[in-house]
């Protein structure tokens, strides 16, 4: 890895020639590390069981995170990425703030900082995210 190249984790699955294959390809082209959700069969991502199970889990325990973000945390932990980049928005809002408190050192200077961080995540939220309707 370069000195100008960064750790990317895009968390979706990058099945072959799909858009996450195309980016995660381009973007180490380009000469940085990339890593995605491995790829899996569309008959398992699109199962009828699968989709009940997710809303199963949903309806009891709402703030479970779906097997692809305890991926991505799992991930996170272990790359420490520079840019997290979700292609299809499907990222829960606390998710992402686990995320962005996740290379803070837990002590006074991180904690110093996580006020301003916050203020920051806000504003980005609020300037640049765009919601699909629900």
């Amino acid at each position: 890895m370069n000195s100008k190249s960064l750790r990317v984790i895009i968390p979706n699955f990058a099945a072959p020639d799909s858009f996450v294959d195309n980016v995660a390809t381009t973007l180490r082209q380009m000469g940085h590390d990339v890593l995605t959700l491995p790829a899996v069969p569309n008959r398992w991502l699109n199962s009828p069981l699968r989709e009940i199970g997710r809303h199963v889990l949903a309806a009891v325990a709402p703030h479970h995170a779906v097997p692809e973000e305890r991926w991505l945390l799992k991930a996170a932990r272990r790359a420490r990425p520079d840019l997290v980049l979700s292609l299809t928005q499907s990222v829960s809002d606390d998710t992402l703030v686990t995320l962005n408190h996740a290379n803070l050192p837990d002590d006074e200077r991180g904690r110093v900082h996580e006020p301003g961080w916050n203020y920051c995540f806000n504003q980005f939220g609020e300037r640049f995210a765009t919601r699909r309707p629900q």
